[in-house]
């Protein structure tokens, strides 16, 4: 019905048509546009009808993109993407042998239309997250060899699963939209909803590395409180926050400084547990390590000034040996870091007096007159 109704439509289409009083040479150009659109009348309009449906068809199939290259799909997979590149096939040849049937933009026209629409759609959809696939799995695999992502435990988790994945651990599922997902035991995950890894953060490292390097060079112990002290930890607050928690994660689990790892002191461990729980914020853990790697400089910097005046920095000939008193290798290091912290040489001298006659080394309170305490991080030297 809806067919005859679209002839009786273009009938009024002069140009296709034109106005006819003879019959049978209307008949004439009605065939021909039903057939092969050829200038003059065939003598099989049977065969002429169908060779124009055929060729109808084949114009549907060639706007139909290739399936999936499966020389790079891994071989467990290559069932499911078979079986949905054919399926989708005879639902698309069904399609096209039937929408010719309908009136052109009727309901059921535009449906099958978007049908035959989504079809296409599917395969090229298909195909791309296919590529997509070999190409996560090859990054993957490249930097678990070398090593390179990161350690923290959510990460790691992220990685296994990854791992799995691209194992063929897990059987494949392809929706009607050519989306590609994973079967698990609880939850089926699409390709696209994939957890992301993060690896070691190199770039904050290096520019830790920098700081140690530059404080340890320049021979004079870093002040807390003064300008260089204060603009080295801004400038870590400024990184780690630009980086985020996976930045704050790497520096505290990776040992990328030193291969010391944070994560490894178990006040830092239990504080990182506070923050996964919630009961610490993100600034909290951030201060906390920030505080943590000024001190390591500070200590770089007292290094650096001992290296940089020598083994004279003591003071030995000059200033400390006075008397009888011959400090020992392990008194002349705490001496240095005494003048290092701008400890006088007369309350250094009341230190060595005292650390000699046992009255300091493990005291931390009444202290020697005359002598400023807080001085117990050198009585447990």
């Amino acid at each position: 019905m809806s067919t005859d109704r679209q002839l009786i439509q273009n009938a009024q289409e002069n140009i296709l048509y034109g106005r006819f009083l003879d019959i049978g040479a209307a008949f004439n150009k009605g065939l021909l546009m039903a057939t092969k659109g050829g200038n003059t009348p065939t003598i099989n309009p049977v065969g002429a009808v169908k060779n124009n449906y055929e060729n109808q068809l084949e114009t549907y199939l060639n706007t139909l993109p290739a399936g999936v290259d499966l020389a790079s799909i891994p071989d467990t997979y290559k069932n499911n993407i078979q079986n949905f590149l054919f399926s989708k096939k005879q639902e698309y040849v069904n399609l096209a042998n039937q929408i010719n049937e309908y009136e052109v933009g009727s309901e059921t026209y535009l449906q099958m239309k978007d049908d035959m629409n989504n079809i296409r759609s599917s395969f090229v959809n298909l195909s791309n997250q296919m590529k997509g696939y070999g190409e996560q799995k090859k990054l993957l695999i490249e930097d678990i060899q070398k090593q390179v992502p990161s350690l923290y435990a959510d990460n790691q988790a992220n990685v296994n699963l990854l791992r799995g994945v691209f194992n063929e651990e897990y059987a494949m599922v392809i929706d009607d939209f050519g989306n590609v997902g994973f079967e698990g035991d609880d939850i089926t995950t699409m390709l696209n909803d994939l957890p992301q890894y993060t690896n070691k953060d190199y770039t904050i490292a290096g520019a830790m590395l920098k700081q140690a390097e530059a404080v340890y060079k320049n021979g004079t112990v870093l002040k807390k409180g003064g300008f260089m002290y204060n603009k080295f930890k801004n400038d870590l607050v400024l990184g780690i926050d630009q980086g985020g928690t996976n930045r704050l994660m790497s520096i505290i689990h990776d040992g990328l400084i030193g291969d010391v790892k944070m994560i490894d002191d178990p006040y830092i461990e239990q504080q990182v547990d506070l923050y996964k729980n919630g009961q610490l914020s993100f600034q909290g853990l951030r201060d906390l390590v920030v505080d943590n790697y000024m001190n390591v400089l500070v200590e770089t910097s007292r290094t650096g000034y001992r290296v940089k005046k020598g083994p004279g920095a003591s003071g030995r000939s000059r200033n400390i040996n006075k008397g009888d008193l011959q400090p020992t290798e392990r008194q002349e290091t705490i001496i240095s870091e005494m003048k290092a912290d701008g400890v006088s040489e007369d309350d250094i001298l009341a230190w060595l007096k005292g650390d000699e006659e046992g009255k300091v080394r493990f005291l931390s309170s009444d202290p020697i007159p005359g002598v400023r305490d807080p001085y117990a991080k050198y009585k447990q030297k």
